[in-house]
Order: structure tokens, then sequence, then C-alpha cells
């Protein structure tokens, strides 16, 4: 099987340029990984402390990848049978991009049509410059480094690529930017987010949570918030959320729950533009039914008066057992009971002073769920 190679070569400050979240060069390390590089070589001039911590969080997230100094240790690192996905210094691409070129059997460049607005890409001829992607081969990185002398590797291994017949596949720039300053690392990365895809189901996340973070999530990255960040806010909502269903504040345990699902939805967004994965977010999708099982389960004690008993405690661990166990099926109809939905209806009927009907409603909606789904598997 054959392996994917990065080079990832650093121009001055760029490769620690902020984009979505990360410096530039990991946002590389990770398209790359994402998209199947098992053998990566970053190729750098010198390592300056930013990019030393760069590299070790890259390590922390158990990303192996090697630092090489110059065009002879990179192809020294490289079979020269191994497929060789280049990525320049300065270049974002974003991951649909990228996997496409990956999956040419051939080698390829990634070109844009000339104009004055690509004039800072490299120029192939009096029609394309380079977009700063190519999917080369080990043999060619080794006969530019042994032929190299006092030329720079970039040009030098375009133009070899060049001469040996390479195969061109354009693009429109779309998705695609060669970063040289800040500004115009913000700008892609809101581009990035602008063209991400939510993961999200069911009415609420679909309807409301999607489109208001759609909306305000490239202000966020525009003020560099990072990951961790985002992913410590929607976590102590939910921490907050299960202390107010402690004390028995049934309206502002399911505010707070329903509000933690805009900081998830956003961190969601970020790690998937960045080809990132949050243990804190992973576990906070999955706990999200056990967590609206508490919150019910706090809401139907503190209902325990006079006249109702152990009533709304019973509806309430009817609602959310029939939700754990509603059968997991890849298409849902919007109007099928979740978590989110079913704290909507808890928390609407709370604020007008019924909470016991609304878990009612919860209990009627997600048995209904049940029913339906189960009635259509079989």
């Amino acid at each position: 099987m054959t392996d994917d190679d990065t080079l990832a070569p650093d121009v001055g400050g760029r490769a620690l340029m902020p984009i979505a979240g990360q410096t530039l060069i990991e946002y590389q390390v990770r398209i790359a990984r994402a998209c199947g590089a098992a053998h990566i070589v970053v190729l750098v001039d010198r390592i300056p402390a930013p990019l030393e911590a760069a590299f070790e969080r890259l390590r922390l997230d158990g990303i192996t990848f090697e630092v090489v100094r110059s065009a002879s240790e990179a192809a020294d690192c490289i079979h020269p049978e191994e497929q060789l996905l280049v990525m320049a210094a300065g270049v974002v691409a974003a991951r649909g991009i990228v996997d496409h070129l990956a999956s040419k059997t051939v080698p390829t460049l990634l070109t844009l049509r000339d104009a004055d607005t690509v004039s800072h890409y490299e120029r192939i001829d009096a029609v394309d410059r380079w977009a700063g992607l190519a999917l080369l081969n080990g043999k060619l990185l080794r006969e530019t480094a042994a032929m190299l002398g006092d030329w720079t590797l970039g040009p030098t291994l375009l133009r070899m690529a060049l001469q040996s017949g390479v195969e061109r596949l354009p693009t429109d720039g779309s998705g695609l930017s060669l970063v040289r300053n800040e500004q115009e690392a913000m700008f892609v990365a809101q581009e990035l987010a602008g063209r991400s895809r939510f993961g999200g189901s069911g009415f609420w996340q679909t309807q409301i949570v999607d489109p208001v973070v759609r909306q305000f999530l490239p202000q966020l990255l525009g003020q560099k918030v990072t990951l961790e960040l985002l992913t410590a806010f929607p976590a102590t909502l939910m921490a907050a959320a299960m202390l107010a269903g402690a004390l028995g504040w049934i309206s502002a345990s399911f505010g707070l729950f329903l509000l933690a699902g805009f900081p998830m939805a956003a961190a969601g967004v970020l790690g998937d533009i960045a080809a990132r994965s949050d243990r804190v977010l992973r576990w906070m999708a999955e706990a999200k039914l056990p967590l609206l099982l508490a919150l019910l389960g706090f809401a139907g004690w503190a209902l325990d008066g006079p006249g109702l008993g152990w009533g709304p405690l019973v509806l309430a661990l009817w609602a959310g057992i029939a939700l754990i166990l509603q059968p997991r099926t890849g298409v849902r109809e919007a109007w099928i009971a979740d978590a989110d939905i079913i704290a909507v209806e808890v928390f609407m009927a709370s604020l007008i002073g019924q909470p016991v009907l609304g878990l009612m409603i919860a209990v009627f909606h997600s048995v209904l769920s049940q029913f339906w789904l189960v009635r259509r598997q079989s």
C-alpha cells in the first residue's frame, strides 16, 4: 500500500498564522492526516519557540510527523515509490479540495487561472498559476534534491514536475488561499466556516441552532476563539443546568441545556474545519440523552406535591427512557422526538407555569416517536 506524505515548507512567519483556532502549520498537518497521509514530513528553515509549541500540540494529539531542515533531508525520509502530497507554505485549502487531489492516481498539480487576484501564486505559464497543492512522488523529490544546489525547493520542484508531464487539476479558488497576513488568514477561516456542513439533525438543531451558529461563527473566528474555549463553554452550561435541576429550578435547567447546544454546534463546526476532534465535545454529544434524563428526573422529583405524588417523576422517567430506547436510524423525520425538542417542550410549559403539562407532552411525543420508528423498522 502506498503512503501519502506531506511536505510543508515554511516561509517567514506564515506557518504561525491563526487558522480556525490553531496555527496554519497545525491546520496543514491535521488536514493532510485527515485526508489519509500516513507519513508526514514538515520542512522548515528554522524552529522558533511558537513553532515548537505548535509541534508539541500536534504530538499531544497523537499525530506523528518528522521535521526536517533541508530538501535533502526530506528526500531521505521519503521512499521513491511513495506518493507525495505537497503543501506550499501559507496554503490553506478546504478538506474537500485536499481529498479530491489525494484521490488522484497520477502526479497532479492544482492550478488557478491566471488573473490579477491570484498574482501572488507561483506562475506556471501565461495561462495558469500553481495553487500551492500537488500530488507528486518521492522519486521526483529525490531527483530535485539531488540537483538543487543554490536553488530553492518550491520553484525547482514545480519546474521538474511540469517537465515530467504532470497533469493539471483546475480550481476556481473557492475554499483556497495563499495566506500572507493575519487579515487573509481571518478571511479564509471565515470562508471555510461558511462552507462547513452541520452534522446535527432534528427540528431544533436544524431550524434554530444551526442558522444562528452559521450567522455568528465567522465573527467568533475573527476573535481568534479556540476550540478549547468553545468546548469549555457548553460544558460549563451543562454543569450549570445540572445544578439548577438539582435545586428544582425547572425552567432554568432546561433553558441552560438548550443554550449549551449553540456553543456545542459552533465547536463541532470549528473542529470539522480544522480536522480536529475533542474528547470533551465527543463525550458531551454521547452524554446528551443521559443528561436530559437526569434533568427530567430532577423536574419530576421537584414537582412531587399534594395531589400529584409520584406522578410527575413517573412521567419524567417515562419520557426520558422512551427517548433512549428509540431505534437508531439514519433517516429521521423532523417531527421525531429528540433530546432538544423534549427539552423545548418542558421548558416552554414551565415558563407558563405548567411543567406537568410539559412532561405529559414529552411522554406523548417520545412514545409516539418510538412507536413510529419501531413500526417503520420492522
